[in-house]
């Protein structure tokens, strides 16, 4: 297959690819979708293999072809096209939400293959298939690789430790769950969002997920008559002062970049007569998410720095924490936030912009 310049190598070939879906209604077919870190599509089909070890599969495959992936974006599960109905139509099943960018790249490529529509739904149970140990013998249809590919034996190492520290974690919170049913949601939703990235070999993910988790039971209120223990800065500290202010910038960074989204789309459907639509959708999805970073953080840290008692600094510094992990547990669950993201229309950064300033208030008050 020719390929023009600049264009990346596809994974595999169109005439493959249409063969696989072509009988995929009474052969299934498991798949891996995505995007290359350039945001080019990605497919990888395969009548043998299990979905998750597609995954390792497209990696490995992408790696040999000078392609970077864009880890975050990866999604397994099933192909399927149903002749009998429409045979234009791919229908993927992957284990979670895809960016708002993969479907209309993956597509690209399907077009190639001789298909104009494609449909991506999710079935979360694809998360708790086991990954067994099985490798295609066809390898996408090609010639099967010597060995898996092995992770290098840093990645081997870091991700042991991260597996043992997010067990222990997970051992502290089963223990803790009974005297905080407040915080039980937000620390199932953290520990399990980890083992997720675990399984997928993101480490860096699971850290930050573990990170999550760990505050979470750390912000946990102390026993009853045991009085909150001493913590972060002094009382009259003015890293509380400037801690608000990061926090409230923060906050303006994010609608600025709302902002950016909101006047582009408006531009591109400028005329089309559906800005009042357009308009109120984006607001019925942004607004609630903004209400859950809300300004309690930056009043908490307002008392925290007027206050001059020691005894209740440290309760209001505890109060700090806890707000901290609830906007950390829903950064980690919201699949709007990195749907803005993906956008199609204008790059952002908001993910990355949360993370970073959570982060760094949370080691502020630690």
């Amino acid at each position: 297959m020719r390929v023009a310049k600049g264009e990346a190598e596809p994974l595999m070939s169109p005439q493959l690819m249409k063969s696989l879906l072509m009988l995929s209604k009474k052969e299934p077919v498991s798949c891996a979708i995505g995007l290359s870190k350039d945001k080019t599509g990605l497919i990888l089909l395969d009548k043998k293999a299990k979905p998750q070890k597609l995954v390792a599969l497209l990696k490995k495959k992408a790696s040999a072809s000078s392609i970077e992936v864009d880890t975050g974006s990866i999604r397994f599960g099933h192909a399927m096209v149903d002749t009998d109905e429409d045979s234009q139509l791919v229908q993927f099943v992957v284990n979670k939400d895809a960016s708002g960018a993969t479907r209309p790249k993956v597509l690209e490529l399907l077009k190639k293959a001789g298909f104009g529509k494609c449909e991506i739904r999710v079935d979360a149970g694809l998360e708790d298939e086991p990954a067994g140990d099985d490798t295609s013998e066809e390898d996408a249809g090609e010639a099967r690789p010597a060995a898996p590919e092995a992770p290098a034996a840093a990645g081997n190492s870091g991700a042991a430790e991260a597996a043992q520290r997010l067990t222990g974690l997970v051992k502290r919170m089963i223990g803790a769950l009974g005297s905080n049913p407040a915080g039980a949601d937000a620390m199932k939703t953290a520990a399990k969002t980890a083992q997720a990235a675990l399984k997928a070999g993101d480490v860096a993910a699971a850290t930050g997920e573990t990170d999550t988790l760990e505050r979470l039971l750390n912000a946990m209120p102390a026993a009853p008559g045991a009085g909150p223990a001493a913590s972060g800065p002094p009382p009259g500290s003015p890293v509380f002062t400037k801690a608000r202010a990061t926090w409230v910038a923060t906050r303006r960074k994010v609608e600025s970049e709302l902002d950016k989204l909101h006047a582009e789309l408006q531009a591109i459907y400028k005329g089309h007569g559906v800005v009042a639509d357009l308009e109120k959708t984006f607001r019925s999805k942004v607004e609630p998410m903004m209400e859950k970073f809300d300004e309690s953080l930056a009043h908490k840290l307002d008392e925290v720095a007027q206050n001059a008692d020691a005894a209740a600094h440290a309760k209001l510094v505890e109060d700090v924490k806890g707000i901290i992990g609830r906007y950390e547990a829903f950064l980690g669950s919201d699949p709007l936030i990195r749907k803005l993201d993906d956008n199609p229309f204008v790059p952002l950064s908001i993910e990355k912009t949360l993370t970073a300033s959570l982060t760094a208030l949370a080691k502020v008050v630690a």
